[in-house]
């Protein structure tokens, strides 16, 4: 009786156990399973949890053949056999992961663990295992891959995935190969950011979207589109021409970047800007391809944007040789290197000198002279403009004060400086300009400040009340280098303007016979119905200066009038002028 109550309670525990370990079966999150080699990779025991998971009941798992051979995604079966047969042939646990379909239809990412069962033989049998879901890690594992190599706000790729793209591209290249691999097009967005901090970022957002849209819409199926990140966009070209198709592409783009935007109800231009690096055969690093396809686009900015560059050699030694510039820029203040030159502004109809052009000279010991051409728009991209107008403008006005107290101004003379479109976002110019006269002690009315155009092309509700400010100061704003620019006939009635410059391109197209004077009169006309006065600049001939005179031309500048001076030679023609020996 006591052996008959012991093995009862020996079999009681024994279901209870199997009770117990049945439930945790069938409430654990993942599917275990039992599955037969002898089977064709069937189930003789799967948890119900695989029905959760795939939509199948187990009864189908366990009684149809190769059942599980078909549920697996076609595309991972024979990764899935060949790691199975691995583990067989090694006597190593199984652990792979792979893709089920769903009976609806939908992929199922699961990763599956199983231990192997030996016989008496010591071959694999059977194995044990658990299968669990991770489709959702799979996505958060692919949103991951997706981010790092895409531009959020665009959905293009991005620079990582370009770069990345370059590398296997340079690393195919057969050694004796001339054909080139591809084409590169950078590009940048021109005044892009005077939209944007004008209209907001925002605004700024939805045309990077609609240009990156635009872009799109001209690739060959072979090209790939990339944001780098603020408005600089990739496009990567490969195929059989790829010299052909890149230069198609960059002259497609152009002419679409012609047509408007539409943004919110606004009517926006903006043009674009390209630089094209064709494979020489001697690119290596993706690195070098992308620095020569930049150097190309700004040098296609410098030409006056709005167009593209092709890379070559003569361009990057022109880089190099301005960051050897840039260098000696940046210490040319502390080095007291640059000197003002003054170049004399003469009344045309009687022929006296009514003011003085402020312009710079800066003099290296290593390059001598450098040119105004080659320094300036490195100092603006640099933004070391600003160090270098606030020294003009004191220096300038220091020394025609002094002028002023030595007694050389038998008669009130101004000077004109020129004072960079960038000063006036920094939003203390005024400020600036302030301190300068207060320093130097120059009446306000002695000094004149030239703007380019597009200065008043180009401006914001800040920038805009500045320029009325610098105004309000009583010092007179002229528009420097006239008609180069975008003119809009608007922007002389709503800012206060005192006076323009005819750009000497104009004035050098008068010859003896008076042609060439047809944009020049408009100008002057133009001026005289808005009650603006007329500077000529630029004037080397007599037949100019006599036409100018009977258009009625206020005053004018150039080298048959006068040439620029240093401080010495204009102070000993301001005393001339003081004993009636210097008139015109």
């Amino acid at each position: 009786m006591v052996i008959n109550e012991n093995l009862k309670n020996e079999i009681e525990e024994r279901e209870r156990l199997e009770r117990l370990y049945q439930n945790l079966v069938e409430k654990m999150p993942a599917v275990s399973y039992v599955m037969n080699l002898e089977k064709e990779f069937s189930f003789t025991f799967v948890s119900p949890q695989i029905q959760v998971l795939t939509g199948w009941d187990p009864k189908d798992w366990i009684d149809i053949e190769d059942f599980r051979l078909k549920c697996i995604h076609p595309e991972d079966v024979h990764e899935f056999v060949e790691a199975l047969k691995r583990s067989i042939k090694n006597h190593e646990p199984f652990h792979h992961e792979y893709r089920l379909i769903h009976r609806n239809g939908d992929v199922v990412w699961v990763e599956d663990f199983a231990s192997p069962l030996l016989n008496g033989n010591n071959m694999v049998e059977s194995y044990q295992g658990v299968i669990l879901d991770i489709t959702n890690r799979k996505k958060a594992e692919a949103e991951l891959i997706y981010n790092a190599y895409h531009d959020v706000l665009t959905g293009l790729v991005n620079r990582a995935y370009l770069v990345e793209r370059l590398n296997q591209i340079l690393s195919r290249r057969h050694p004796f190969s001339e054909q080139p691999l591809f084409s590169l097009l950078f590009m940048d967005l021109d005044r892009f950011k005077i939209i944007n901090d004008s209209l907001g970022h925002r605004i700024g957002d939805q045309l990077l979207i609609e240009a990156a849209h635009r872009l799109q819409n001209n690739l060959f199926p072979t090209s790939t589109l990339a944001r780098f990140g603020g408005d600089e966009f990739v496009i990567l070209v490969e195929g059989e021409d790829p010299r052909r198709d890149a230069v198609q592409l960059a002259d497609q783009i152009l002419l679409d970047f012609q047509s408007p935007f539409l943004l919110d109800g606004k009517t926006l231009f903006t043009t674009i800007s390209l630089g094209l690096v064709i494979d020489n055969g001697e690119y290596t690093e993706p690195d070098e391809v992308l620095r020569d396809a930049d150097i190309a686009m700004y040098r296609a900015k410098a030409r006056g944007r709005a167009c593209y560059e092709v890379f070559s050699k003569p361009l990057l030694d022109q880089v190099i040789n301005r960051h050897q510039i840039e260098a000696l820029l940046r210490d040319a203040l502390k080095r007291n290197e640059f000197n003002l030159y003054y170049q004399p502004i003469v009344a045309l109809k009687d022929g006296r000198v009514v003011g003085f052009e402020a312009l710079i000279r800066w003099i290296t010991p290593q390059h001598g002279l450098i040119q105004p051409s080659e320094f300036i728009s490195l100092a603006e991209e640099t933004g070391l403009i600003h160090q270098i107008d606030r020294w003009v403008m004191h220096e300038a006005c220091r020394q025609v004060q002094q002028w002023y107290q030595y007694g050389l101004s038998s008669f009130p003379f101004t000077v004109s400086v020129n004072l960079s479109g960038s000063l006036l976002h920094q939003g203390n110019v005024v400020q600036m300009i302030s301190e300068i006269l207060a320093e130097t002690g120059i009446s306000p009315q002695s000094l004149k400040i030239e703007l380019t155009e597009s200065v008043f092309l180009e401006t914001s509700p800040s920038v805009n009340q500045q320029i009325q400010n610098i105004r309000d100061l009583g010092i007179q704003l002229q528009i420097d280098d006239f008609g180069t620019g975008y003119s809009s006939l608007s922007y002389l009635q709503r800012f206060p303007i005192t006076a323009i410059k005819i750009d000497r391109s104009f004035i050098s197209r008068i010859d003896a016979q008076y042609s060439g004077t047809e944009i020049v009169q408009a100008i002057i006309t133009l001026a005289k119905e808005l009650g603006l006065e007329i500077i000529a600049e630029g004037i080397e001939t007599v037949s100019q200066l006599h036409w100018l005179k009977e258009a009625g031309c206020d005053y004018g500048q150039g080298y048959l009038l006068y040439r620029p001076m240093d401080a010495e030679s204009t102070e000993k023609l301001l005393r001339n002028i003081g004993k009636g020996d210097e008139v015109m």
